[in-house]
């Protein structure tokens, strides 16, 4: 690894706020094609600025959920190619190391000042520790990676159901109904899976976009609110000057008397 490798390293493990400042400013030290390549560098969303978090700094829990993700993929890749696997037991493991991803994700996000949404830190979590491979390295995600679909069974053989094959085996061997071979997804089901996965992106998105115009919204609100208040702050004050000075002015006229 490069010592430019380093330094992205570190971007990608400092505070999400500071993220595009520390990346502007690591240019600035850099010539020609170093340079470039930092400034194209986009800031993480907060789920994946999590997920790096985790990888960064609870490595061994986040190492954990990666072994368990792959054992239960070759599981279930195995038990629908028709070997005996151990689905529930991988299962069970995997979804031990997704919990503890999950709490030491959380106890990261007051500290980068992220709120995060619980379900989609886990979609992303099962994305990442099951996908046979990802668009990019470990700890450096920048958007929100999905579970593979179903399209990532195209051209697996898909065994036929015990059950099925139980039945077939006890009818006799007199009978004229064709036996069933291993199939694979029709491209209509799969284009149909397609569909449904993209339009739960597209609602996932605009979930977000409008939990960000929310905060927005809130944030303006509570800068409206600190500026009235420092209006009202100031008035009082200007206010209570003049009520001493016309307390003094008072007092003095009626000494005066004296």
């Amino acid at each position: 690894m490069s010592a430019l490798d380093y330094r992205i390293d570190e971007l990608y493990q400092g505070p999400l706020e500071s993220f595009t400042a520390s990346r502007n400013a690591l240019a600035k030290t850099l010539p020609g094609d170093a340079k470039k390549q930092v400034m194209a560098l986009a800031k993480p969303l907060a789920i994946p600025w999590l997920i790096n978090q985790t990888y960064w700094h609870a490595r061994e829990t986040y190492d954990e959920l990666m072994s368990a993700g792959k054992k239960l993929r070759t599981a279930q890749l195995g038990g629908l190619q028709g070997r005996s696997t151990d689905v529930r037991a991988a299962s069970e493991q995997h979804e031990q190391a997704l919990a503890a991803a999950m709490k030491a994700a959380l106890k990261l996000a007051p500290a980068g000042g992220v709120q995060s949404q619980t379900d989609l830190l886990r979609r992303m979590f099962e994305a990442v520790s099951t996908r046979a491979a990802l668009p990019v390295e470990h700890g450096r995600f920048v958007k929100v990676i999905e579970p593979a679909g179903f399209e990532a069974l195209s051209g697996l053989s898909i065994a036929a159901p015990l059950r099925a094959v139980e039945r077939a085996a006890d009818k006799p061997a007199t009978s004229k109904e064709p036996r069933r071979s291993a199939r694979t997804p029709s491209a209509a089901e799969l284009k149909a899976l397609k569909r449904k996965e993209q339009r739960e992106e597209r609602e996932r998105a605009e979930t977000e976009r409008r939990h960000k115009l929310a905060i927005a919204k809130a944030k303006e609100k509570v800068t409206a609110a600190t500026q009235a208040e420092n209006r009202a702050r100031f008035e009082w004050e200007r206010a209570k000057k003049n009520v001493e000075a016309a307390e003094r002015a008072l007092s003095e006229l009626l000494s005066s008397e004296d």
